[in-house]
């Protein structure tokens, strides 16, 4: 007669010396987060004094600009009236000693061919007196000067945004698959057996074991489109998938067996066969995988995701620009 075998697997969460570490690394991190908040804020403020800074200079600067290139075009305007009005007044003291001249017979040509020719002349000069200012400009033109000021606000922040968001996509290709939570499990399998599934040839027999579920963020499918770049409020936005069990691993060592408990004519050990143990570690697997995947479990590594994404990808963001912070966000 075959002995017959019942296999009953519960499991719990349990805490351990890597737990302890993991809570602590994740304190930290919500402690470093609050400190790059301020840091980015205090770097914020001293690039918009200096930005202000640098604009008052540069007013000052094309104000002083300004003023001489004032002060060169009066004098030049000054001068030309002067040529002008000259000009003038040489073309009517032309005008008038030729028809002097004239009236005593002295000019040889004829008043009236004398006297367009001289009226030619002053209406060329008072022509060129009232269009020598443009004629100036467009002969000198002035050069063109840009510093770093000048430099469009919007194709600044356009890089920004680019470089940001190169910067997040190209981590994301390499770290496809980020471990954000570890959860230690324990699992108490119960192990009866009995002759004709009698209970007083029973015996039954107590394992412990203990595994790790370890939990990733599939990072391969945030894209463009998952980033958000606000350069008003200097918030970048990630929004990544929710937490999934990856796999999960067994520490076959720290495995425990009580000692086995008889019935009355319950003799001897808990002998598995092949098949047997096999049931046994599925068992074990599924009690594990049923504590691994609670709603529970999943918020507490999805809670832990949020932190160590920021971890992860803040100091890319810093190295690109410092007065940026980050936003983790599930995608809905």
């Amino acid at each position: 007669m075959a002995n017959e075998v019942n296999i009953k697997s519960t499991s719990k969460r349990v805490k351990g010396e890597k737990s302890a570490e993991q809570d602590a690394r994740l304190k930290a991190i919500e402690e470093k987060k609050a400190a790059d908040r301020k840091a980015a804020a205090e770097a914020d403020a001293a690039k918009q004094e200096a930005a202000k800074a640098a604009e008052e200079e540069k007013a000052k600067a094309l104000a002083e600009e300004q003023a001489k290139a004032k002060e060169a075009e009066d004098a030049k305007r000054e001068a030309l009236e002067k040529l002008g009005a000259s000009a003038l007044a040489a073309g009517g003291a032309i005008v008038d000693s030729a028809a002097q001249s004239a009236k005593k017979g002295e000019l040889k040509v004829s008043p009236k061919t004398a006297f367009f020719a001289i009226a030619a002349i002053v209406i060329v000069a008072l022509l060129l007196f009232i269009a020598w200012p443009r004629l100036s400009a467009m002969l000198s033109p002035q050069p063109e000067t840009r510093t770093a000021v000048e430099l469009s606000e919007s194709a600044i922040m356009g890089n920004t945004s680019t470089d940001i968001s190169n910067a997040i996509l190209g981590e994301a290709r390499q770290k496809q698959e980020l471990v954000v939570w570890e959860q230690d499990v324990q699992v108490d399998s119960e192990i009866s057996q009995a002759l004709a599934n009698l209970a007083v040839f029973a015996k039954t027999k107590s394992v412990h074991s203990f595994g790790t579920g370890v939990f990733t963020v599939d990072m391969g499918s945030v894209d463009e489109s998952a980033i958000n770049v606000d350069e008003k409020s200097h918030v970048v936005t990630i929004r990544i998938p929710h937490t999934q069990l990856q796999y999960i691993t067994k520490d076959l060592e720290k495995t425990e067996f009580e000692d086995t408990q008889h019935a009355i004519l319950g003799f001897g050990d808990v002998k598995l066969t092949q098949e047997q143990q096999n049931l046994l570690e599925r068992s074990i697997e599924d009690a594990m995988r049923v504590e691994l995947e609670s709603e529970q479990c999943f918020a507490d590594a999805d809670k832990a995701a949020l932190l160590v994404v920021y971890d992860v990808y803040q100091p890319l963001i810093t190295q690109v620009d410092d007065t940026y912070t980050l936003e983790v966000q599930f995608a809905e």
